[in-house]
């Protein structure tokens, strides 16, 4: 960095250039000064021994202090999300600073200060003590990387934990021993697809179980395999007494013709079914057909439990929106939790429509910050695997621009212009559904859905 600088700004310097060709040479500056010699000389200890690099000991493997290193990994008393984090840091650098590898202990320090290195270090600082470690302090570690992984709303942690379990199974030595079921479900809950596509593959191997093959489906059309996901759906629908076909396997295609077809074939077998109603009104709600999808939530509504108004309240409330029945979407928001996405949003929609806007205001904020942790993950892989988060944040932005328009006169003809032309930019079916249901447009929002069922 010193040699750069100065060739970048051409300074010379007589008694560097002397210092520089002496230190190449390993020779001192004092050597210059013995009587009447003139070569360089190599330098000495002060035993007169010339200096030899000792390499077998820098190959001598340092010890690991196991009592360290168990402090460190230890999880009681993590609680709340800075716990977590905290366990992490801690976690990394203890590994680093126990590392057997000569290298690996030079880098805690700096590590310490720069965060970006203490990640790109963790698997390899993890492997060196890993090997070290008898198989009951391994079982302990997995135990805790266990429990760390089962923490919900930690996409960072989760994130970690199956790079570096992937990281183990690629290494030549023992992979760390965790269930290919508990890593599956993980990769699935932070949006690591195409890790959780191999785990749930070599799950459905072991057993051909349903709700393995729906996630199959699921995290195919996620990955934008669409073929992939069709072509395991026609395999098992054509095969004789394989898994029975699922409304929902449709549904993750947005097949949303054929799934209603086929939640309708099983409502007339048998009307009770809450979960084949549920999907009928999914099907509907993707569709658009908000009158069908109204008359069927009045006739159902008071035949539905707690947790089943719960579940049908988004798709109730946005019929409601669409047709401008804003005492029904009052009714079917209320049974809505609030610290949901749909919750705080239809709730913030209400306040809009009312004029409340600081209340309006409020929820939009929450929804928000209910957004961050599934938009972070999923832009971290793609724009195309966070295109639904996106939606859902400008849908906000939009939310609050129709408060804009009606608390700011002026901002009226600017915002008004600014939506009829992204509403002539839009497809042709999204502006004949405008046109075909003007109730969709809440003080000059234009409602669109995006729906893909968990």
């Amino acid at each position: 960095m010193v040699q750069r600088t100065l060739n970048k700004h051409r300074i010379a310097d007589p008694e560097y250039e002397d210092l520089l060709s002496r230190i190449k040479s390993n020779s001192t500056r004092a050597d210059s000064y013995g009587a009447g010699e003139s070569a360089l000389r190599p330098a000495r200890s002060k035993n007169n021994e010339p200096f030899v690099t000792d390499r077998n000991s820098n190959n001598k493997n340092l010890q690991v202090t196991t009592n360290e290193l168990r402090t460190a990994w230890q999880v009681t008393r993590r609680v709340s999300k800075d716990d977590w984090v905290e366990w992490l840091k801690r976690l990394s650098i203890g590994l680093l600073k126990e590392s057997p590898s000569h290298a690996l202990r030079a880098c805690r320090s700096l590590a310490q200060e720069y965060d970006t290195l203490l990640r790109d270090l963790f698997n390899a600082a993890f492997i060196s003590c890993w090997t070290e470690l008898s198989p009951d302090l391994k079982n302990e570690l997995t135990q805790s990387l266990i429990q760390a992984l089962q923490v919900t709303d930690m996409p960072e942690i989760t994130q970690t934990i199956l790079n570096l379990a992937e990281f183990m199974e690629h290494c030549d030595r023992d992979p760390i021993p965790i269930e290919t079921k508990l890593l599956g479900t993980r990769a699935m809950a932070c949006r690591a697809y195409a890790k959780a596509l191999r785990y749930k593959e070599e799950e459905f191997l072991l057993r051909e179980d349903s709700q393995v093959f729906e996630s199959l489906i699921l995290i195919n059309n996620k990955l934008q395999q669409r073929e992939a996901a069709e072509g395991l759906l026609t395999r098992y629908r054509n095969a004789a007494n394989e898994l029975n076909v699922q409304g929902r396997w449709y549904e993750k295609l947005h097949n949303w013709d054929e799934a209603l077809e086929h939640y309708e074939r099983n409502l007339k077998t048998n009307s009770s079914d809450l979960e084949a109603r549920l999907g009928h009104m999914r099907c509907l709600e993707a569709l658009g057909d908000w009158s069908e999808l109204s008359n069927v939530t009045k006739h159902e509504w008071e035949t539905f439990g707690a947790e089943a108004k719960s579940r049908a309240g988004p798709l109730a409330a946005v019929a409601a929106w669409g047709l401008q029945d804003w005492e029904a979407m009052r009714e079917y928001v209320r049974c809505i939790p609030e610290d949901t996405q749909d919750g705080s949003y239809y709730r913030a929609v209400l306040a809009v429509h009312h004029d409340d806007f600081e209340t309006a205001q409020r929820l939009i904020d929450e929804t928000r910050d209910l957004l961050d942790t599934e938009l972070t993950s999923m832009a971290g892989e793609s724009y195309e695997r966070a295109y639904g988060a996106m939606v859902c944040v400008q849908m906000l932005a939009e939310l609050e621009e129709v408060i804009q328009y009606k608390l700011i006169s002026e901002r009226r003809e600017p915002l008004k212009t600014m939506w009829w032309e992204a509403s002539s930019r839009r497809p042709a079916t999204s502006r004949r559904l405008a046109k075909d249901h003007p109730g969709a447009l809440a003080g000059g929002k234009t409602r669109t859905t995006t729906y893909t069922p968990g």
